[in-house]
């Protein structure tokens, strides 16, 4: 309490000295953003939309993509280790399997793969981004599925104006680095932009050191009223996983120790994504994405014995259509579409496991396909000029295909190995729908109300395992959430914006793991119930105040657990993020941080006291220079010791603590040429 209480003071304080300048209006600008697939203002968009510009990432304390998202209300973010390695971003309160229901696009091409791997934001620099997207509430009718909780869409930039060329450096605690160079600009009617990333640090704690490089390009060519685009990337990177500390290990070592040092993960990924659109009338536009990515993955898991090898290809093609005219008199758009992705996963385990040691030998060999089709089409019409209707459905398809073999070898007789084969394919199809009407008073307010329905299909390492009698557990279900929302926003005088939206979604056949009988199951009933609030209000020319609040209640409605809260989801959490422009060319940023108390993983029952609440605040001074700008950071400021993930050791049954960094600090230089 005593570190809230001084937190408050300071944004008094910033508040007092930003009432010396003169008081001046600002205009908000009217804002552009994809979530329903196609440019829309802001303001039109009948849910509830967050976006983080290109302005605001360079105004941020952000080190990654969590980091940046931290402070948005509804959306519950967790750095297992510090580095944006091992990342979850929750909408609406999903916990251990947020990552499962968030759907992360990067220029509308899905980044969630069809294991539990989850997704990798360390491929995506804060460098490349031109902004993000938030959509909360379910996204299945244009996007199928993941996408129950909500969407994060990540655009990349383009080169803009004369040619320049950018150079920024990085460097702060745990031997921390970071080297950005940058290429881009455009002619006529070509534009193109080339950046190269370095990335490492030791990380905080012992085997949390991260070593990453990428290399980010985009040419785009304008045409009459439309566009085609190259974009394409190459990641690589190898970083340490130091695991979790037990309460016991804690009281007899530091919060940066690691019980596991030689835990290790290598991985490459690469894309590239082929664009096209084009406005054919006023009244007809067309748009189609192809896009293909190779990942592997090393993972060299020493403490549970476990060594493989990983190669993931997708291919996807996304074409649509949009088509504007007038029906019953009245303005109507139908956007239609198709989505369809091909997914070949192979891995190769080299297992030390059993009574003799079959060091570099490849044992068994698993391919694992899912192939899906997605129809959708949404319409809208605007009954008035300010009441739009919506109105969408989506039909998606998916097949898996499992294939697991042993390889001839003398691990044949080991009885330690497992010596099942598996050869079995699966079929799903699953429904989704929105209705909803919004009411815009004014260019800066809108109400709206949405109802729907949406889907998840299971993971492919929920359908399988090796070790599960069967193999392929057929009558694993797919997830299904009805879902329903409220909420406005609301301008004053182009200074102020006040926003927020009260939901509930009701859940049947949410899926899950049991640590107790070690396979994955579907709950009874679940439901999920919040509020979500936002405001910012620029006080003066030089003082700016933004601040967030989210209530959430994740619970079981049935079975053993009911009533309980659902693990890991906090019920209260908020943010208060202020811009202080102290002078000219000076600006201090501070960023305030609470999350509430919530369950640790694997403890559905509540039987062990949850995680701690926490507190935090980041400052952030900077100076501009012409074409440039320097900067100093501090994280952490008041040296909290918290940690933003944890879970219950079944074996030990023991509390199990991922510490999150201490104070840190990081400089930081940027100039353009």
């Amino acid at each position: 309490m005593k570190k809230l209480i001084i937190s408050l003071l300071f944004y008094w304080v910033m508040g007092l000295v930003s009432l010396i300048y003169a008081q001046e209006e600002y205009e908000l600008g009217k804002i552009v953003v994809t979530p329903l697939r196609y440019t829309q203002l802001i303001n039109k968009i009948p849910a509830l939309v967050t976006v983080i510009t290109y302005s605001e990432i360079e105004k941020s304390q952000a080190k990654t993509i969590v980091d940046l998202l931290r402070p948005i209300s509804g959306l519950v973010v967790r750095d297992y280790y510090g580095t944006g390695t091992k990342t979850s971003i929750d909408l609406r309160g999903f916990g251990e399997f947020a990552g499962s229901n968030t759907l992360v696009l990067l220029d509308g091409r899905r980044l969630n793969e069809i294991d539990l791997s989850g997704v990798d934001l360390t491929q995506i620099p804060l460098e490349v981004i031109e902004k993000i997207e938030i959509l909360r509430g379910a996204g299945s009718v244009l996007y199928g599925d993941n996408a129950v909780g909500g969407v994060v869409n990540i655009v990349t930039k383009k080169g803009e104006d004369k040619t320049s060329f950018k150079i920024d450096f990085q460097s702060g605690s745990y031997e921390l680095e970071k080297h950005v160079l940058e290429l881009g600009g455009s002619k006529e009617d070509f534009s193109y932009l080339m950046q190269f990333n370095r990335h490492s640090t030791d990380g905080y704690r012992k085997n949390s050191d991260y070593r990453g490089e990428d290399f980010f390009g985009k040419i785009i060519y304008e045409f009459g009223n439309g566009f085609l685009s190259l974009s394409g990337n190459y990641h690589f990177a190898d970083f340490g996983l130091p695991g979790a500390l037990r309460e016991s290990q804690l009281k007899e070592s530091l919060r940066r120790d690691t019980k596991f040092p030689d835990d290790d993960v290598g991985e490459e990924d690469g894309f590239l994504n082929l664009e096209a659109k084009n406005k054919i009338t006023d009244l007809l536009e067309v748009n189609a994405n192809l896009s293909f990515r190779h990942r592997v993955v090393n993972n060299y898991l020493l403490s549970s014995q476990s060594i493989d090898h990983r190669e993931i290809d997708t291919l996807s093609f996304r074409p649509l259509v949009i088509v504007e005219t007038n029906l019953l008199g009245k303005e109507n758009k139908v956007i239609g579409g198709m989505d369809f992705y091909w997914v070949d996963s192979l891995i190769d385990a080299y297992s030390d496991w059993g009574t003799v040691y079959y060091q570099g030998e490849k044992i068994r060999q698993t391919d694992i396909d899912k192939d899906s089709v997605g129809y959708y089409i949404q319409n809208e019409m605007n009954l008035r000029e300010n009441l739009l209707f919506l109105l969408g459905y989506r039909l998606e398809k998916a097949k898996y295909s499992f294939d697991s073999k042993l390889q001839e070898g003398p691990w044949l007789s080991d009885p330690w190995i497992s010596k099942v084969e598996v050869d079995e394919d699966l079929e799903l199809d699953e429904g989704a729908f929105n209705l909803g009407f919004a009411y815009f008073p004014n260019d800066v307010s809108k109400i709206f109300i949405n109802w729907g329905r949406s889907f998840r299909f299971p993971a492919t390492d929920e359908y399988y395992s090796i070790w599960a009698t069967p193999p392929v557990n057929t009558q694993l279900l797919p997830q299904i959430s009805y879902n329903y929302e409220g909420g406005f926003e609301y301008g004053l005088k182009e200074s102020f914006k006040l926003g927020g939206s009260i939901f509930y979604m009701r859940l049947r056949n949410e899926l899950y793991y049991d640590p107790l009988v070690y396979t994955n199951k579907n709950y009874d009933k679940t439901e999920r119930r919040g509020i979500e609030l936002f405001t910012e209000k620029k006080i003066s020319n030089y003082l700016t105040l933004t601040g967030n609040y989210t209530f959430m209640e994740a619970i079981f409605r049935e079975g053993s657990y009911s009533g309980n809260q659902i693990p890991l989801v906090p019920r209260h959490k908020f943010s208060i993020i202020g811009n202080l422009r102290l002078f000219e060319d000076w600006q201090l940023r501070s960023m305030l941080n609470y999350c509430g108390e919530r369950y640790f993983i694997n403890d559905q029952a509540h039987n062990y006291p949850p995680l701690d609440n926490y507190i935090t605040l980041d400052l952030k001074l900077s100076y501009r220079i012409e074409q440039g700008n320097i900067y100093f950071t501090i994280n952490n400021l008041f040296n909290k010791k918290y940690s933003e993930y944890g879970a219950i050791s079944t074996v030990y049954n023991e509390r199990g603590f991922y510490p999150s960094p201490e104070r840190n600090f990081v400089i930081g230089v940027s100039y353009k040429f």
